[in-house]
């Protein structure tokens, strides 16, 4: 799943689409879904 995030990213933005990312990993999310993504994104 975070690799097609990752994936789209680059597909939408370009080379300007690639970051740095990490993972952190807990037996369960709320409302059972299956990943969370969060990002940080400024526009210019």
């Amino acid at each position: 799943m975070i690799n097609g995030c990752s994936d789209l990213f680059v597909e939408v933005f370009g080379e300007r689409g690639r970051h740095a990312r990490s993972a952190v990993g807990m037996s369960s999310l709320p409302g059972g879904i299956p990943v969370e993504i969060e990002a940080i994104v400024a526009v210019k």
